[in-house]
């Protein structure tokens, strides 16, 4: 299989949420982090609430993102615009959706600093 990925992705288990322009807020788990998105783990009910037409989320839906980086990080948080790259069911009740950042909020800095703790031994590379 040939990669695609432009920037490598760790393994990592960081809190998250995601929100539509009309405000409501749903919790998510963010399992891999690239400097060019992030693979999120969603309950199948937060994939159909964050559905901008039809019954779920889709590929080229947009949404908000803020990831929960910990103290690795200056400030902890990230917040970002994100596009859905792939939204995939993996069972009954649970989904993965790659999350591609569109528009990184004053955060830019802050990911670095936690990819390259990451990058030390602290996160797997995938």
């Amino acid at each position: 299989m040939i990669e695609r990925r432009l920037f490598p992705r760790y393994s990592v288990e960081l809190r998250a949420e995601v929100w539509q322009p009309e405000g409501k807020v749903y919790q998510a788990i963010g399992t891999e982090l690239g400097r060019g998105g992030v693979a999120l783990d969603l309950d199948c009910a937060v994939v159909e609430g964050m559905a901008c037409v039809g019954g779920k989320l889709n590929q080229g839906d947009r949404f908000r993102l803020r990831l929960h980086l910990g103290d690795v990080a200056s400030g902890g948080m990230l917040s970002a615009e994100c596009r859905a790259a792939y939204v995939r069911r993996l069972s009954q009740d649970r989904y993965a959706i790659g999350a591609r950042f569109h528009n990184i909020e004053g955060g830019e800095a802050r990911l670095e600093a936690f990819l390259s703790w990451c990058a030390e031994g602290s996160g797997t590379r995938n």
